[in-house]
């Protein structure tokens, strides 16, 4: 979990709540701005993780069908690119 604390995402995570959320409700009660840092990463941690882990299970299933998963991805992505050219 230390690390989260240094990861790019986290930061900005925590920067965009502390200006948008924090700073307007709180103000200078650095204990409240501090316990919520603390959450803001306890949540970047448990969503690291619970990506992993759907990433592995779907690894298996990518691995299996590994053609037909391409050729839908292509196929999507074909058809975002059509919708955002309309």
């Amino acid at each position: 979990m230390l690390l989260n604390f240094m990861n790019v995402k986290v930061m900005l995570y925590f920067l965009i709540g502390y200006v948008s959320f924090l700073m307007p409700a709180f103000g200078t009660q650095m204990g409240i701005i501090f316990g919520f840092g603390i959450l803001m990463a306890l949540m970047t941690f448990a969503a690291n993780l619970v990506w992993a882990a759907a990433g592995s299970v779907f690894q298996g299933v990518f691995n299996r069908y590994a053609i037909v998963v391409n050729v839908v991805l292509a196929v999507l992505f074909l058809y975002a690119i059509y919708r955002m050219w309309q």
